[in-house]
């Protein structure tokens, strides 16, 4: 390869790597403290939870009664060890979404109130993260079923297929499309080789530049910006049409 293609492929290579820097550092400045907050308090809550209801624990209070209840939601789901997720569907489908647009109606009513919002997002996360890591486990499981869910055929499936990634899953920033579309056909395809859009192969792990740059590369991943552009180079378009649609509606 001639010298001056080779040069002109550096410059690029190190102009994007330099975009990919700040424009994480603008992803971080703004919200970083904002996480660092919400970091405390849902550990401080574990520490709570832990000798209460043990909403983050398998074996609080909360756990046993699930736990009691399952055989009988079990019919409900294609796998007999299933059954709480039907509890969570509508814990996080039905409760959540009711407690944001009670919060929403308030706001737009007596005005936008900062405690009111710190207070509702460190429910929603939970005791050390409990609540939006079932959201996040759960849009990970169903996108990988066959059929997108994780219930029965029938009326269950039928009225809450796919609940997961096309409901509950935007109350907590998950884009649908990136577990449906993205996660599978390109992450699980390439297995974080060159052409996964969200490859940590090739960052060093000890350097706190390139998880910066990761940052980028990660909200470009879960927006399905960066695997619209793949499925494009790709020529596939019907999922390059998918992913941009789910990210209208999730705008929307």
């Amino acid at each position: 390869m001639p010298l001056s293609v080779n040069s002109t492929l550096l410059t690029l290579h190190t102009v994007t790597e330099a975009l990919t820097f700040v424009a994480g550092l603008c992803f971080l400045v703004p919200f970083g403290p904002f996480v660092v907050w919400q970091v405390f308090w849902c550990t401080i809550w574990e520490l709570a939870d832990k000798y209460t209801i043990g909403l983050s624990h398998d074996k609080g209070i909360i756990a046993r009664q699930v736990e009691k209840i399952n055989p009988f939601l079990a019919r409900f789901t294609r796998n007999p060890k299933d059954g709480f997720v039907v509890m969570l569907l509508f814990y996080l489908g039905a409760f959540f979404p009711a407690l944001f647009f009670h919060e929403l109606y308030h706001a737009y009513t007596f005005g936008f109130s900062i405690k009111r919002c710190l207070a509702f997002n460190l429910f929603r996360i939970g005791p050390q993260y409990a609540n939006f890591m079932w959201v996040y486990v759960m849009c990970h499981k169903e996108g990988h079923c066959i059929g997108g869910s994780l219930l029965k055929r029938g009326v269950m499936d039928t009225l809450f297929g796919g609940a997961f990634n096309y409901w509950v899953g935007m109350f907590h920033g998950v884009v649908p499309g990136v577990f449906t579309v993205s996660h599978i056909h390109n992450h699980h395809k390439y297995d974080n080789d060159e052409n996964d859009v969200y490859s940590t192969a090739f960052r060093p792990r000890d350097e706190f530049a390139s998880w910066v740059k990761y940052v980028t590369e990660w909200m470009l991943y879960a927006t399905n910006v960066s695997s619209f552009l793949f499925f494009l180079k790709e020529k596939e378009y019907g999922r390059a049409g998918k992913t941009a649609l789910s990210t209208v509606y999730y705008c929307k």
